[in-house]
């Protein structure tokens, strides 16, 4: 098991702790949500290990370990994760809230405000704080959406405008698209196209997709706020208001 299988399995297991909390089966949705945060950083701690380099024996036995803690430490992530909780009171509050969870969850029976307040400490941000997921935890796979619009453009989808937003409507994250070639009557059919180029490559590697007409509001104002930004590939936005719509966070991948 590599770095991208522990990402999707980190994105597979929160997106089925959410599908237990809304079945009213908390105890389940609480278990699955923290082991979604223990894949995570175990994934952190493979992206540490060098390419070609022998990992440290010990630090290798110690990561098959259920402890998140000891997790933080072995991915190298103690200093900064500190650092963020100390500039930010409501990170200190999602780490404190998601530490206490421990492989022994599975065998307590869990409440559905204890599964709600987990979930949202580790995928939500709620007036404007940042929860885990937005620091070094649970989150999309950035280079799963970089090779999806590689295949966009490989099939002829022409000037793409990409980004991960992170939605409050929906709880977490969408992979945003849009383009002249997809500005269609329906956009259920723009949504249809862009799943057949994309096939079944990418079903638990991406967040579920959005395409919007060129002359949505969103689309139009990203363009005018960060249309002409330098290296705008890779830049990451807080929470703000973009043509009507509230974002808690977002990633772009280009503005196109």
């Amino acid at each position: 098991m590599n770095r991208g299988d522990l990402q999707e399995l980190s994105n597979l297991r929160i997106r089925e702790a959410k599908i237990l909390l809304n079945a009213g089966q908390y105890s389940g949705a609480y278990y699955l949500a923290g082991y979604s945060v223990e894949c995570a950083l175990k994934a952190c701690f493979a992206k540490a290990v060098k390419r070609y380099d022998f990992p440290d024996k010990t630090s290798v036995r110690r990561v098959f370990v259920h402890n998140l803690a000891d997790l933080i430490d072995l991915a190298n992530l103690k200093k900064s994760l500190q650092g963020a909780a100390q500039a930010n009171s409501r990170l200190e509050s999602a780490w404190d809230t998601v530490s206490k969870w421990n492989e022994e969850s599975r065998y307590a029976v869990w409440s559905k405000n204890d599964a709600e307040v987990l979930i949202d400490a580790i995928v939500r941000r709620r007036d404007g704080g940042t929860a885990m997921d937005q620091t070094t935890l649970v989150g999309p796979d950035v280079s799963a959406g970089s090779e999806a619009i590689a295949a966009l453009d490989s099939a002829g989808v022409r000037d793409i405008t990409a980004l991960l937003v992170l939605l409050p409507e929906y709880g977490d994250w969408r992979l945003v698209l849009s383009s002249p070639s997809l500005d269609q009557n329906h956009l259920l059919k723009a949504q249809e196209r862009v799943s057949e180029i994309l096939g079944g490559r990418f079903v638990y590697r991406l967040p579920p997709k959005m395409v919007f007409r060129t002359k949505d509001p969103f689309i139009r104002d990203l363009h005018r706020m960060y249309g002409k930004a330098k290296d705008v590939a890779g830049m990451r936005l807080g929470p703000q208001t973009i043509g009507g719509r509230f974002i808690e966070g977002a990633y772009i991948y280009r503005i196109a």
